[in-house]
C-alpha cells in the first residue's frame, strides 16, 4: 500500500466534498486552499495536453506546488503528412516532442521535471492498455509520489484518453493509492460534472494562446480541418465552459449550495478550465456524486 502526503494535507485544504457536502455543485478552484506541500502530477496522453489546463497549472506553480508532466505518447498520428521533412513516425514523434519541450520551457516548467514515456501504441497510433504500459505508468507514480493527478476525463471520443483514464483506475486500485484527480474537460470530452472551475480573463487567455502556438503541427492541423487553430479550439471551449457553468448560478464565490445565486458574467471570468473530482483512498475512489449518495 503506497500512502503519499495527501493523507497529511487534507485537513488544511478544502477539498469539494468538503466545499459542498450535500452534492455536487460547481466551486472555484482558488476556494480549495490547495497548500503548497502537495505535489502534482499531469499524465497527458499527448503532447499539448498539458496546455489545455495551463492556467490552473500556472495557478498552482505560481503558489509553490511541485508539478511534474508525464506525456505518455508520442502524438506522432496527430501530425498531417507533409507538414514536416521525412515525415516518417521518429521525425513526427521528435517534432511533438520539440514543441512540448518549448511549451514547457515558456511555462517555466524545469527539464527534470517533464518526461515523455513514449509508451506502446497499436499500429493505428492508439495507447495500447498491455501490462508494460501499466508498469510504467505505475513507475512513474512512484517515482513522483504525486497527491494531485491531472488526467483526461474517461467519458471522451479519444481512445488514448479514455485508456490513459481507465489504466490509472487499474493502477489505484491494484496499488492502493490515496490520492486526488481532477478530471479534465477537454473538446473531445462527452459529458461531465464542472465540479471545480478555474476562472480567467482575457489577459491569462492570451497567455494560454501564446503557449498552444508552440505546438505548431496542432496548429497547422487545426486550421486546414477546422479553419481556426488549437489555440482558438481550446479558447473556445473556455468561454463556453464559463458561460455554462455562470449560467447554472453554482459558481458564486463563497456561496454553499443552498445559498447560490447565479454570478454575474464579467471580463474575469469570460473563460473557465473545468475539472470533475475522484478522491482515492487507500485504492477505494469516490466521487462527489457518490458522497451525496
Amino acid at each position: 500500500m503506497q500512502q503519499t502526503g495527501l493523507a497529511h494535507h487534507t485537513s488544511a485544504m478544502r477539498s469539494p466534498f468538503q466545499a459542498f457536502p450535500e452534492g455536487p455543485a460547481s466551486c472555484r478552484f482558488e476556494e480549495l486552499e490547495v497548500p503548497p506541500e502537495l505535489s502534482v502530477l499531469v499524465l497527458a496522453p499527448h503532447p499539448d495536453d498539458f496546455d489545455v489546463i495551463a492556467v490552473t497549472l500556472r495557478r498552482l506553480r505560481q503558489e509553490g506546488n511541485l508539478i511534474h508532466l508525464a506525456v505518455l505518447t508520442s502524438g506522432a498520428s496527430g501530425v498531417e503528412p507533409g507538414f514536416c521533412l521525412g515525415g516518417d513516425w521518429e521525425t513526427r514523434s521528435e517534432l511533438r516532442e520539440h514543441e512540448q519541450r518549448r511549451s514547457c520551457r515558456f511555462f517555466g516548467l524545469p527539464e527534470a521535471n517533464f518526461e515523455f514515456l513514449r509508451l506502446n501504441e497499436d499500429q493505428a497510433g492508439h495507447l495500447t492498455g498491455d501490462e508494460d504500459n501499466l508498469e510504467r505508468i505505475r513507475t512513474c507514480l512512484a517515482d513522483r509520489a504525486p497527491d494531485i493527478v491531472f488526467l483526461p476525463h474517461g467519458n471522451d471520443t479519444n481512445a488514448d484518453h479514455r485508456r490513459t483514464y481507465y489504466m490509472l483506475r487499474q493502477i489505484a486500485a491494484f496499488s492502493e493509492l490515496t490520492l486526488m484527480t481532477f478530471l479534465v474537460r477537454d473538446p473531445k470530452t462527452i459529458e461531465m460534472r464542472d465540479e471545480v472551475v478555474t476562472f480567467f480573463a482575457q489577459e491569462e487567455a492570451d497567455w494560454k494562446a501564446e503557449l498552444m502556438r508552440f505546438h505548431e503541427s496542432q496548429q497547422h492541423r487545426n486550421l486546414n480541418v477546422r479553419g481556426y487553430g488549437f489555440d482558438e479550439r481550446i479558447l473556445r471551449l473556455n468561454q463556453e465552459t464559463a458561460a455554462r457553468v455562470l449560467a447554472s448560478g453554482q459558481a458564486e464565490e463563497s456561496a454553499s449550495p443552498q445559498e447560490a445565486t447565479p454570478a454575474a458574467a464579467s471580463p474575469d471570468n469570460a473563460f473557465a478550465e473545468s475539472f470533475e473530482v475522484e478522491l482515492w483512498e487507500e485504492g477505494r475512489p469516490s466521487t462527489l456524486a457518490y458522497r451525496a449518495g
